[in-house]
């Protein structure tokens, strides 16, 4: 089991920065983007975050450029706006448009999971439970990724499933792990699949 533990992170740890922006993907016209260019420069955080982006991804005619891409989430964050700091975090932990930075990676993504964000909660409990940036703590790491879980994070599902199958931050209980692991696997996770063959 605890090989399987390690291999499950070194899987997860290698995807650490869960990102669910796929509806900032949108193909739009130019008049469309130029309209939302204008919004973000006049302080509408979604906006920002949107043209950040475009940029980090060299969308909707826009290069990619990622010192605009952390300038517009910077913009953004600084407002409170969650997702811009998650993927400010990501940034930082990438060493994405400036040298990596784990300690300003967890700034932000303590901000975001405090504000609510589910995937910087589930990274925020990986990041615990890893003890990348952080001092490792498997009570805090489970602290998060219950929350990510039960908000149906399917990685989070996961994460907690092996948590529990391990008693790490938790009392071990093996029937609770495999609950959380079927929760996950439900959702099509390959790990959590692959934990339950077998069982």
């Amino acid at each position: 089991m605890i090989q399987r533990i390690t291999i499950f992170l070194s899987l997860i740890f290698g995807v650490f920065m869960n990102n669910s922006n796929a509806e900032y993907f949108i193909k739009v016209d130019p008049k469309s983007v130029s309209h939302i260019l204008k919004s973000a420069e006049h302080g509408d955080s979604a906006m920002q975050v949107t043209i950040g982006m475009w940029y980090q991804g060299g969308m909707n005619g826009l290069a990619k450029d990622l010192q605009k891409a952390a300038y517009w989430y910077a913009k953004a964050a600084d407002q409170g706006h969650i997702v811009a700091q998650r993927n400010f975090s990501n940034m930082y932990y990438r060493g994405e448009g400036f040298t990596k930075d784990l300690k300003e990676s967890i700034f932000w993504l303590k901000k975001a999971a405090h504000g609510g964000d589910v995937p910087a909660q589930t990274n925020l409990g990986l990041a615990y439970i890893q003890g990348e940036g952080v001092p490792k703590d498997f009570n805090e790491g489970y602290k998060w990724t219950a929350k990510a879980a039960e908000k149906h994070d399917a990685i989070a599902q996961r994460n907690l499933g092996f948590l529990y199958l391990e008693g790490k931050g938790v009392q071990k209980n093996i029937q609770s792990g495999i609950y959380w692991l079927q929760m996950a696997a439900k959702q099509g996770d390959p790990v959590a699949i692959n934990a339950l063959k077998g069982r």
